[in-house]
């Protein structure tokens, strides 16, 4: 994902629109450090916003979410869990299950409406193309979101039409991705803190899925899929 410059995701006037800093605590979410320090750096100056933080990894996210002592309004970009094939969907579902007044706003880039197109991204209440970023396409994203207006889809995302209905659990993708890295078996079991032989059971249940019959063709179909 392109850098993005604080000044261009438009929050400042969000900060004073519908009152939303009085009713949200806002939390930003990108998977770049630098671009994480720009956004608290920038946002700390913001007179009267509840803007808690910035994390540049799922785990900062989810530690500033559960410090929000008001509902939790998330703005993240779609490189946050750091894992192709994944636009940090999963880490939305947790902070809601826990806190299931959160409401949650996505910039996505290719990678993020690659995974939408694949009817994925079902966790986000709002989303919005990273080309609207800085022509008021995520002001009024937030807007609509956190003014209770339901659901948000920007016009100006790019959907594909999906190769396949292939539906996989969160666990399988992200198996699948990092077999698309090129990971064995045991490395992905050391990597996700599981038994080898359950990760073999998940490799061979993704190639029954995805019609592979071997690594390769399964890392082939992962780097179609935006998984790797």
């Amino acid at each position: 994902m392109p850098l993005i410059r604080p000044e261009e995701i438009d929050i400042r006037p969000v900060s004073k629109s519908l009152a939303l800093s009085q009713e949200y605590d806002l939390v930003f979410g990108t998977g770049d450090y630098y671009q994480a320090y720009l956004f608290a750096l920038f946002h700390r100056s913001l007179q009267g916003a509840s803007v808690v933080g910035a994390g540049c990894s799922e785990a900062e996210v989810e530690d500033l979410a559960k410090s929000c002592r008001r509902p939790c309004g998330l703005l993240v970009t779609d490189c946050v869990a750091g894992v192709l094939g994944d636009a940090g969907e999963s880490m939305v579902e947790r902070i809601k299950k826990e806190k299931p007044e959160t409401l949650a706003v996505l910039i996505a880039s290719e990678r993020g409406e690659l995974l939408l197109s694949q009817g994925r991204l079902e966790a986000y209440d709002g989303i919005v193309s990273i080309h609207s970023v800085g022509r008021g396409g995520v002001l009024q994203a937030v807007e609509h979101v956190l003014g209770g207006k339901g659901k948000y889809r920007d016009a100006s995302l790019r959907l594909t039409q999906p190769e396949s209905e292939v539906r996989l659990s969160a666990r399988e993708r992200q198996v699948l991705a990092l077999l698309a890295r090129g990971l064995t078996n045991k490395e992905i079991a050391a990597a996700l803190f599981i038994a080898e032989v359950t990760a073999r059971d998940y490799v061979s249940g993704i190639y029954r899925k995805v019609d592979a019959g071997n690594r390769a063709e399964a890392a082939a179909w992962a780097i179609r899929h935006g998984y790797g």
